[in-house]
Formats: structure tokens, sequence, C-alpha cells
């Protein structure tokens, strides 16, 4: 799974096999997108993040600050490398 667009475009995120959830595909995320428009320099709230995908786009496309919240402690693990592996400011995410 990649990032589409932005200062992180082409750049991988780990995903897990089997997981009780399914990350969002690469049309429904451009779609959203395209429908919020400029989100530079907004804060943005990912619920439900699973694998975060749709968070970490929201931060390449410019968004200020994002909050990834999930129930699963699972979930927050992944996150919590993929944050690691894209090497984001800290300040830009919240797990």
């Amino acid at each position: 799974m990649q990032i589409h667009a932005g200062i992180y475009k082409g750049r991988r995120i780990k995903t897990v096999k089997n997981a009780p959830y399914r990350p969002t595909t690469a049309i429904v995320r451009k779609s959203l997108f395209d429908i919020l428009g400029i989100i530079e320099n907004k804060t943005f709230l990912d619920l439900f993040s699973g694998t975060g995908i749709i968070g970490f786009e929201a931060v390449s496309r410019g968004a200020s600050f994002v909050a990834m919240i999930d129930s699963s402690v699972r979930a927050c693990g992944l996150l919590k490398i993929n944050h690691s592996l894209l090497k984001m400011d800290s300040k830009l995410c919240e797990i």
C-alpha cells in the first residue's frame, strides 16, 4: 500500500495480513481527497485508522496536524510502525 500524492508520494506503508479491517483502496482515497479539496494547514481526524493510510495521505497532502484514532491495540502498533517508516515529524501526527 502506498501514498499517492504530496510530499510522501510513492512511499509504502506496512499492512497486516488477515487483519479484521480492510485498508481504504487508492481510488476511494483519491475520491475522498478530491471531495475535501485543499487540506493544507488544516487539522485532520482519522477515526478507525487501521493502517493509517488516510491520515498519512493527509499529512502528505499538507495537513498541519493529523489525529489517528483506533480502538485496536494491533492497529495502533501498526500506526506507530508506519509513522516511523515514513520518518514524519512527531508534531504532525498523534496516535
